[in-house]
């Protein structure tokens, strides 16, 4: 029978696994039309109508970027819960839920310097592990 400590660690290290591996096809659920083929509905010289009318349009790709995207709000989380910290797990979960939120409501403003400048970058840095690392590599230098 495994100890909690090592199935801990198993759980964490799979769930940093995970984020990594989902962070590698960004380019495949992301709602970012400059990067992700999949979106490409939503450039101005495609979209029919508003991209708010399209989620009723395309609703099968709008779930899959939903729920791409609250992977990226709840591994994080999750992992630094896994490293008991909880109250950091908590702010990380607000944070990052505030950047979703912010990079869907930037997407759905429909603008061209927005999509272009604003939108990839966020998007990217988002959609990587490189927070929760940066978060876990923090919390290992802390408690030394």
């Amino acid at each position: 029978m495994m100890t909690t400590e090592k199935s801990k660690n198993i759980r964490l290290y799979g769930s940093l696994i995970i984020l990594v591996l989902l962070s590698l096809v960004k380019d495949d659920f992301t709602p970012d039309y400059l990067n992700t083929p999949a979106a490409s509905f939503l450039s101005p010289k495609n979209l029919e109508g508003t991209r708010i009318s399209s989620v009723c349009a395309y609703p099968f790709f709008w779930f899959c970027s939903i729920l791409y995207t609250c992977l990226f709000v709840c591994i994080p989380a999750y992992v630094l819960y896994l490293r008991n910290e909880v109250k950091l797990a908590r702010w990380c979960g607000i944070l990052l839920t505030g950047a979703a939120v912010l990079l869907y409501v930037l997407i759905f403003i429909e603008s061209t310097a927005i999509d272009i400048h604003l939108v990839p970058k966020l998007n990217r840095y988002f959609h990587s592990p490189i927070f929760t690392l940066f978060l876990v590599a923090a919390i290992k230098i802390k408690n030394r």
